[in-house]
Parts: C-alpha cells; structure tokens; sequence
C-alpha cells in the first residue's frame, strides 16, 4: 500500500481584538523568544499590542472524506482549479 488521501475543507481562523471588540489582530513580525515561542500582533483599529502563542491567521484543516489509495488513477475535485 503506498500513500493514502483524505478530503479536507480548509478553515483560515482570525482574532479579534479583545479590547475594542471591532479590529482584528495582525501580526507584526515581532516574535518572543520565550518558551514557548510569543507571536506579537497589533490591532488595526485601535493599536493595541498583544502577544499571543500562535500567529494569526492561521488555517484549520477539518478531514471531509473517507481515507482513500492515492493512484495514478486517483482523482479529486480541486473545485475548478
């Protein structure tokens, strides 16, 4: 048996600014060396720093379909790409 597939829907996850409930946290290349690593990011709305241990966005992948044999005569539907 060689290599196997599986279907999956791709989710890109954002963060909200938790202080003024309306921007969106970006990062902004700052990172923390701590243990574990600290990702700095800054609201566009109202400027605020935070430090978070993952960098947003980030994308989520949720397995949609059953395992299959990837074969010369696998296919997949890359949506019309």
């Amino acid at each position: 048996m060689g290599e196997l597939f599986r279907e999956c829907e791709v989710l890109r996850v954002y963060r909200k600014c938790d202080t003024c409930g309306e921007g969106m946290m970006v990062p902004t290349g700052v990172t923390l060396l701590s243990d574990p690593p600290q990702y700095q990011h800054e609201c566009d709305k109202c400027g605020v720093i935070e430090n978070y241990p993952q960098e947003y966005p980030y994308l989520f992948t949720i397995e949609t379909g059953p395992m299959r044999e990837l074969t010369e005569n696998s296919t997949c539907d890359l949506g019309g790409l």
